[in-house]
């Protein structure tokens, strides 16, 4: 019987132990390299979804993209910030139950005027599952774009996405995820506050707007337009729809929107926060950046590496470098 209580040797000379290791690590090093090369490149886990157009103004193309929200499967909004929302009619649709706000105020005055209440909801998109509280459109009050509903922060935060109104379509990519190839121009983003911000200028003023790839427009908050010497720019115009009077400005020549010094964008409307009469009327906005600037470019925005990167021109328009 062996006596298991001492270890077993083997009477190996000590000049052949190198040797062995050698032979040993030629052989499980290629090993190793094929599992490593094995793993896939998060590249390959990119998903493509057709973009329909929802709405469509002088401005600007708004698009849609496809969405399962409890077994019903139908064109959802680009929307990227706050919280994922959906009409009463689609939730009834759904057949979900919309819980009213009760007593308790939401976060702000406004979502009490616009919603009906939340809704939780069973959302799959791009091959992923997303369980959420969603709040409830009132039908009366929807845009064009927001007759099924819009994606969310909750929803866009999960991928790392891609732009492209040229085809139209998005591609969805895990956070962080090498671009396919070299952007021509990149620029810092913020991610707080359940949206995507980033840093421009407009009319020479440096600003910080949300990314808006639901707005057909620029938009311009409060405090960007007391910097602006009023009187330089065209004369300040109001738009009348259904949801009341909106202010705007025309961008021409030198007057820009620009990214950095490597892009620079004009001849865009920008719209005004505050009413037909007074800037200052109505709850402090924050800007944005419309889709009249976004739907010119092929453009990623990665919430893990907070990088906004554009990749080429899709629509001819108006440019001129940054600083001439």
């Amino acid at each position: 019987m062996p006596d298991f209580r001492r270890p077993i040797c083997y009477n190996v000379p000590m000049r052949a132990i190198p040797m062995a290791l050698m032979l040993i690590a030629g052989v499980m090093l290629p090993i190793l390299s094929a599992r490593a090369d094995d793993k896939p490149d998060k590249r390959d886990q990119a998903v493509t979804l057709p973009m329909s157009v929802l709405a469509e103004d002088a401005s600007a193309k708004v698009f849609g993209v496809p969405v399962e929200c409890n077994g019903v499967t139908d064109q959802f909004a680009w929307k990227t910030i706050g919280a994922t929302q959906i009409s009463e009619s689609f939730a009834r649709r759904c057949k979900i139950k919309v819980v009213p706000f009760g007593q308790d105020p939401p976060l702000a005055p406004e979502v009490r005027q616009f919603c009906a209440g939340t809704a939780v909801a069973d959302v799959k998109f791009a091959g992923q599952s997303f369980h959420i509280k969603a709040l409830v459109l009132r039908d009366e009050l929807c845009q064009d774009a927001e007759r099924n509903g819009c994606l969310g922060f909750d929803v866009a935060s999960a991928f790392q996405w891609t732009w492209n109104p040229a085809v139209p379509a998005i591609t969805l990519r895990p956070p962080g995820s090498k671009p396919a190839t070299q952007p021509v121009a990149t620029a810092p983003m913020r991610v707080y506050g359940e949206c995507f911000w980033l840093t421009v200028t407009i009319r020479n003023e440096p600003v910080e707007v949300r990314i808006l790839p639901m707005a057909s427009c620029v938009q311009a908050d409060q405090e960007l337009q007391h910097k602006w010497d009023m009187s330089s720019t065209r004369p300040v115009e109001v738009r009348h729809d259904r949801f009341g009077s909106v202010r705007y400005i025309e961008l021409h020549g030198k007057d820009t929107v620009a990214i950095g010094k490597d892009l620079a964008e004009t001849d865009l409307i920008v719209l005004l926060a505050g009413n037909a009469r007074n800037a200052n009327a109505g709850p402090k906005t924050s800007g944005g950046l419309g889709l009249n600037f976004l739907n010119r470019f092929v453009f990623t925005v990665d919430p893990q590496t907070h990088q906004f990167m554009v990749f080429s021109r899709v629509s001819p328009s108006a440019t001129r470098p940054a600083g001439n």
